[in-house]
């Protein structure tokens, strides 16, 4: 594994578990009652009710143990490093659709279906968390979003990489080359303009010359 990968995979590793670490230490906040006194504290209004408790303490603790698990499992690292090992040699482009590729841009597929059913009301949240309000839908959405747009950059890296290195080799002409490139073009159009001239003159006319010269009556 090339060290920019290894610094990719740190970097999610480590988000991994901090997103992970805030959502059990959510759960443990709101199963406790901690949420309910905060939110006391800070004169909140809203409906704080059972199923909410029961929502929030289930998303939470279920999405926290999921991060924990991508941050700290061996079986994520035995992944990464099965892909490593069965992808093209560094050495040479990658071509074509890899695992990788498949695997993260399934992951965007869920998600933007999710966000758009969310969006057309087909998944309808029977209640609001506390902290967003009437905003919980419109963030929900935003979110499965991003991290699809995440998920999509992630299974394409190579191939913006690779696209990128060939931006890289794209270059401004020089004034030389400038002048040579528009007398190419302007020679091309202009040949090809008076070619269309001359070939529609002759269209036009032909019948009028069959007619003078052979007495032909052409309608």
């Amino acid at each position: 594994m090339n060290t920019r990968k290894e610094t990719i995979y740190g970097i999610v590793k480590y988000v991994s578990g901090l997103l992970g670490f805030i959502g059990i230490i959510l759960a443990i906040f709101t199963v406790t009652g901690a949420i309910e006194w905060f939110l006391i504290e800070i004169d909140y209004r809203g409906a704080f009710t059972n199923e909410t408790k029961l929502i929030l303490s289930l998303t939470s603790s279920i999405l926290g143990i999921f991060f924990l698990f991508i941050a700290f499992s061996k079986q994520i690292d035995k992944f990464f490093s099965y892909l490593e090992t069965h992808s093209v040699n560094q050495t040479e482009e990658k071509k074509g659709i890899t695992i990788e590729s498949i695997f993260f841009i399934t992951i965007a597929v869920i998600l933007i279906v999710l966000a758009l059913l969310l969006a057309i009301g087909t998944l309808a949240l029977k209640t609001n968390l506390p902290l967003l309000g009437n905003a919980t839908k419109t963030f929900l959405i935003g979110a499965l979003v991003v991290l699809a747009i995440l998920a999509i950059l992630t299974g394409f890296n190579e191939t913006i990489a690779q696209s990128i290195k060939e931006m890289k080799k794209v270059h401004w002409p020089t004034g030389k080359e400038m002048v040579d490139y528009s007398k190419k073009v302007f020679t091309f159009i202009i040949f090809f303009s008076v070619f269309f001239l001359i070939l529609d003159l002759f269209l036009t006319n032909a019948p009028i010359w069959l007619e003078n010269i052979f007495g032909i009556d052409i309608k």
